[in-house]
């Protein structure tokens, strides 16, 4: 059995209920992803470490809560002769304290939705929340933000100008994905949501899309403050920046225009394309352009390494 047909058949097993797993299956996929091709080779602690640093989070729960995953799977592999005891315990023996914290930069861009959205993700089980509609609020803004939807604007939609696969931003229908939709389609259906401290926290009435219990329609302080405190979750381990988000985005399209239509030049190109493209607003400096298109290169870098 080839090691991919092997990681396949434990996802498998996953959807079907067959373990106590306490990761969504979608992020078991991911995490077999992680996972170094020779994997079920490894038989050295330095090769447990880097495993170990492919799903590093600096939560610890979180940490475990994967590692016990990669446990569980070995364990299957085992049970079909793919893997043997020694490597199990070998596993086992690498403690959080044990693994140094990778190299990177949070700052880096990401290169696709995806990954974006296992961020989330991973930052939403890092949380000790009890229901998860208590962050219904900041994954709208974060998917929005990737979508080229400024902090102003996200203060100004309102319930009525949400339409399947898109939204009504300064007059204009955005479209939006699927996974986008989802999260905001959960947030306007939701009439509050319960705590670990109380059962029921009741959203205030509001024509508008971002509202709390305390206010009806937020400002752009309390946007930027949900950005803040939602990146915090993980110890800003991604780095959810509203800047980077938006950028990110904004650069993925560029990527995609590419891919169909050839190179962008952000020095000569009309500034009305630009911004088309792009899906954002833009300075039309010379300056601002050299910036945007030195950004760009580094993003475009990244993007292909993560093909």
């Amino acid at each position: 059995m080839s090691e991919n047909a092997l990681r396949d058949a434990f996802v498998e097993c996953v959807e079907n209920n067959a373990f106590q797993i306490e990761l969504p299956t979608s992020r078991v996929k991911i995490l077999m992803g992680k996972l170094d091709a020779n994997f079920e080779n490894m038989h050295t602690e330095e090769d447990c470490i880097k495993v170990c640093q492919s799903f590093y989070s600096r939560n610890i729960k979180v940490f475990c809560r994967y590692k016990n995953v990669i446990l569980k799977y070995i364990e299957f592999a085992i049970s079909r002769g793919e893997m043997t005891n020694a490597q199990l315990k070998l596993l086992d023996n690498v403690k959080y304290k044990d693994v140094p914290v990778p190299d990177g930069n949070n700052e880096t861009y990401f290169p696709d939705f995806d990954t974006l959205r296992a961020a989330v993700e991973e930052t939403f089980l890092s949380s000790d929340a009890a229901d998860r509609n208590v962050y219904l609020p900041s994954v709208a803004a974060i998917y929005l933000a990737w979508c080229g939807v400024t902090i102003d604007q996200m203060c100004e939609i309102r319930k009525s100008d949400v339409s399947f696969l898109s939204v009504i931003i300064d007059g204009k229908a955005v479209q939006l994905n699927r996974s986008v939709m989802r999260a905001i389609e959960a947030y306007i259906d939701s009439v509050g949501y319960s705590t670990i401290y109380a059962s029921v926290s009741q959203y205030k009435k509001s024509e508008y899309l971002f509202r709390t219990r305390q206010k009806a329609k937020l400002d752009r302080s309390d946007i930027k403050n949900m950005f803040t405190r939602f990146n915090a979750l993980n110890q800003r381990k991604y780095g959810l920046t509203y800047k980077k988000i938006y950028m990110s985005g904004a650069f993925r399209r560029a990527y995609e225009y590419e891919q169909q239509h050839g190179t962008i030049n952000f020095l000569k190109m009309p500034i009305e394309k630009l911004i088309c493209i792009l899906g954002i607003n833009i300075n039309e400096s010379a300056e601002s352009r050299c910036v945007l298109q030195a950004s760009f290169r580094a993003f475009k870098e990244l993007a292909a390494t993560a093909k």
